[in-house]
């Protein structure tokens, strides 16, 4: 199966579930804007499913130690509002590495969102505003 993600660079994804494929490989996804301050890039599936994002080495190195627990961690609580990982894959462009992770859509564009906070796990180098938003 294959989804399109830039033009004529293409992504082969094989899940255990259909539902996943189909979703990443019916329709082109949709690349989100404001990519976060690590770089990432994030698409959406078209039937808003799922996520795809690209993470760097040191990232893909962090989250292959810490899936082990963190499936663990899932199973035990299977109500949690943490992400689901599907898969994290690595394909090469141009004699380059790109590494995507396909986690399952906490936030659905038809929910209507009143208020949205980005949380964080660490203080470092990140600053607050004292303004309060109108």
């Amino acid at each position: 199966m294959k989804a399109s993600l830039h033009g004529e660079v293409l992504v082969t994804v094989c899940l255990l579930h259909v539902p996943p494929q189909m979703s990443l490989c019916n329709e082109p996804m949709r690349e989100l804007s404001n990519p976060g301050a690590s770089g990432s890039i994030f698409y959406l599936t078209s039937d808003d499913e799922f996520i795809l994002k690209t993470v760097m080495h040191k990232e893909a190195e962090f989250l292959q130690k810490l899936l082990p627990g963190y499936y663990m961690n899932l199973n035990q609580n299977p109500h949690t509002l943490l992400p689901k990982f599907f898969g994290m894959y690595c394909y090469q462009c141009n004699q380059k590495n790109i590494r995507l992770t396909v986690m399952n859509n906490l936030l659905p564009s038809n929910v209507k969102m009143h208020l949205k906070f980005d949380l964080k796990g660490s203080t470092y180098k990140r600053k607050v505003s004292m303004r309060c938003p109108v």
